[in-house]
């Protein structure tokens, strides 16, 4: 019985490292992006929001500690009628640089949210998909492989200015090591259907 425990608690432990290692190859880490924006213009109002498109909206941009700046097309984004919150049809062009590195896709924005509490305006909120079109190796090695499509959300302060904002991959495990990991439980079950 203690030997089965052993082999037991052994396939666990082999099992935990394997899911570990399946996702070895692409560390997902978040973009961050926001702060004072450095070129451009934005304001929102009740209906829509305008992003400038001469210069670009352009800010600061970091991935894991990493300086950089991110750009943002022009672009005028209008809610739809009779959805409070949702935007009409849209694309911009999202770029950001991070040392060598740049990935670049086309940002669809698909709801604005004002922030008001107590009748005090705290901006609006944003979010959307990236649709990405362009990725050097440093964002491939971290989630956002090219014909991707990663999550975007951003505030912008009622002065215009990006508070704070992020674009999130998704952790997809490597299908090569799903089945090796399956395989492998098939093996140890029938080890110990064997044994018994």
């Amino acid at each position: 019985m203690t030997r089965k425990l052993s082999i037991c608690i052994a396939l666990l432990v082999t099992a935990l490292v394997l899911t570990g290692a399946s996702f070895a190859t692409v560390v997902p880490t978040v973009i961050l992006f926001g702060g004072p924006i450095t070129s451009g213009a934005i304001s929102v109002g009740p209906n829509s929001a305008v992003f400038s498109s001469a210069p670009a909206v352009q800010g600061y941009a970091a991935q894991a500690g990493a300086p950089g700046t991110f750009t943002l097309s022009g672009a005028t984004v209008h809610l739809t009628s009779g959805h409070a919150t949702t935007l009409a049809p849209n694309s911009q062009v999202f770029t950001v640089t991070i040392g060598q590195n740049s990935l670049t896709g086309n940002l669809t924005l698909v709801g604005m949210t004002p922030l008001v509490f107590n009748n005090i305006n705290f901006g609006t909120a944003f979010g959307g998909v990236l649709d990405i079109t362009q990725s050097t190796w440093g964002f491939l090695q971290t989630g956002f492989p090219v014909n991707s499509q990663v999550l975007v959300d951003f505030t912008i302060q009622p002065n215009g200015q990006f508070s704070s904002g992020e674009v999130a991959p998704d952790p997809v495990p490597e299908p090569g090591m799903m089945v090796l990991f399956g395989s492998g439980l098939l093996a140890a079950a029938g080890m110990l259907r064997r044994r018994a």
